[in-house]
């Protein structure tokens, strides 16, 4: 599935409670705009409120994503290129785990078409084939 599809199809739905209750739901294009309106909603909310963010319950699979820290976040030895993989209905808050189980928080990183980067190997070696992901064939 290409960029451009999940943009259209607004994949990822921001959340927010208070009292435990559902008082707001917002479907959103991507992942960065998931995160930048549950920042917005709750700055505007009471302080009992929460919220988070998720690929859509009905989205029909998982999405995955490449990441990496942000300059100045951390050295240029340690930005290599991460894969997240998002489940469908499985909220999320301010961090993202990678496939080899580091914990980044989704202000500190950028997201990445596959193929930039230097990837991380341990995610590298867990994730499914690109190829795969995208629908083609394997020779």
């Amino acid at each position: 599935m290409s960029t451009d599809s999940l943009t259209a199809a607004r994949p990822f739905v921001v959340a927010l409670w208070v009292g435990g209750a559902e008082v707001t739901r917002v479907e959103v294009s991507d992942l960065h705009t998931a995160y930048s309106t549950l920042a917005e909603l709750l700055e505007q909310s009471p302080g009992e409120a929460s919220g988070a963010w998720a690929v859509a319950s009905g989205w029909p699979e998982a999405i995955s994503l490449v990441v990496r820290f942000r300059p100045g976040v951390v050295g240029e030895r340690q930005r290599v290129a991460h894969i997240i993989t998002l489940a469908p209905g499985q909220w999320h808050t301010w961090a993202l785990t990678t496939l080899c189980g580091r914990s980044l928080l989704v202000g500190e990183v950028e997201f990445l078409q596959p193929g930039q980067g230097m990837p991380c190997m341990p995610c590298f070696l867990r994730s499914r084939p690109f190829d795969e992901q995208l629908g083609v064939a394997r020779a």
